[in-house]
């Protein structure tokens, strides 16, 4: 991320939970490009307190 888009929008809220979309929704309307990387850059911990631990298991078959 750019400090660019700190610079021109402020920090994000707290409110924001996802915040890689509130930061791709700034550097859109700020005239950049995105390009979508399908490599992990960063190693974070998966518990089942995170936020978004239920979006991450396995569904079964029949709702695939």
């Amino acid at each position: 991320m750019s400090r660019k888009l700190i610079e021109l929008f402020g920090p994000l809220p707290q409110t924001v939970v996802y915040e890689d979309t509130a930061n791709s929704f700034r550097t859109v309307l700020a005239g950049a490009f995105l390009t979508y990387i399908n490599t992990p850059l960063v190693k974070y911990r998966r518990h089942r307190q995170n936020i978004t631990f239920a979006l991450h298991q396995k569904r079964p078959a029949c709702f695939s």
